[in-house]
């Protein structure tokens, strides 16, 4: 039996360490890269004024934040223009109503988009930016269905990773 693990590497419970075995195959993505070109793109587009809300502090979240300032940073420096960053952590991202405040007062202190860093806090976010006239960056897997503000998503590529596994397992390399 052949093990294909996306997002996910596959590690010994006694020490932590990682352990991939022949019969496994596993695919990670750098949520500090979707980050910052989600926030190198946003400064290219045109927005100075822009905001970050995580899920939580987990490492992917954290990632994905901190990829994003250093995008924003790097394209303001390109261009030669100023950008501010609210940045800000959910201590309890199933309360929708907090999120969405959140979300709002950042878009009436002038946020022009932000950077929605976890499932559980995306709907709330594009409510907000729906209700204010803001935009969104949704997270992990692509947001523009469910709303016109969602101007990209910073996404794992899972269906290309699984098809270069799979390729290597047709060709007798997995």
């Amino acid at each position: 039996i052949q093990f294909v693990m996306m997002d996910a590497e596959p590690y010994d419970p006694d020490n932590g360490d990682i352990l991939i075995l022949q019969n496994t195959a596993a695919a990670t993505f750098d949520s500090g890269q979707a980050g910052y070109l989600a926030g190198y793109a946003a400064v290219m587009d045109g927005s100075t004024q822009l905001g970050f809300i995580g899920q939580n502090k987990s490492k992917d979240i954290r990632a994905f934040g901190y990829g994003y300032v250093m995008g924003a940073d790097r394209a303001a420096s390109e261009l030669g223009v100023e950008v501010s960053m609210n940045y800000y952590y959910c201590k309890h991202a199933s309360q929708r109503d907090g999120v969405y405040k959140r979300a709002a007062i950042m878009y009436d202190k002038g946020a022009q988009v932000i950077f929605a860093a976890g499932n559980e806090i995306q709907e709330a976010v594009i409510e907000a930016a729906e209700a204010k006239d803001g935009k969104v960056i949704g997270s992990a897997t692509d947001q523009s269905s469910k709303s016109d503000k969602v101007i990209t998503s910073a996404i794992y590529n899972i269906r290309g990773a699984l098809k270069e596994i799979l390729g290597e397992y047709t060709a007798g390399s997995f």
